[in-house]
């Protein structure tokens, strides 16, 4: 590996291991859907081949990036409701949308590592 690509590496790597916590919150919410336990799956699977180097990986973060970010925007099923706040007593009150958006977003990292792994198999 080149130092650029040991760069890209560890901030995929990084990203991905930030938003699994927030995929277990999303996925063991109140009434956790088939659609959230694949999303978790997903993600799970693709920091374990990310980690190991494998390029299926990246793809799979991918798709549970863009599952997540469309069930939290509401274009798969209900919109999730929720939020996150702080009460007066200090308890963190944790709910909704925001889960599966950063979770989402966090997940699609990686995708940067897709022109050059297209380009790497065209030319082979």
């Amino acid at each position: 590996f080149q130092e650029d690509s040991l760069a890209l590496m560890r901030r995929a790597v990084r990203s991905a291991g930030m938003s699994l916590p927030l995929i277990i919150l999303y996925t063991l919410g109140p009434r956790p859907e088939l659609l959230h336990v694949v999303v978790l799956g997903l993600a799970v699977f693709g920091t374990a081949g990310l980690v190991r180097g494998r390029t299926w990986s990246v793809f799979a973060l991918g798709a549970a990036g863009a599952l997540a970010l469309a069930d939290g925007l509401g274009y798969i099923g209900a919109t999730a409701q929720g939020y996150m706040l702080m009460d007066p007593a200090g308890s963190l009150l944790l709910s909704g949308p925001i889960f599966p958006i950063l979770a989402g977003g966090l997940l699609i990292v990686p995708l940067m590592f897709a022109r050059p792994m297209a380009r790497f198999l065209r030319a082979a």
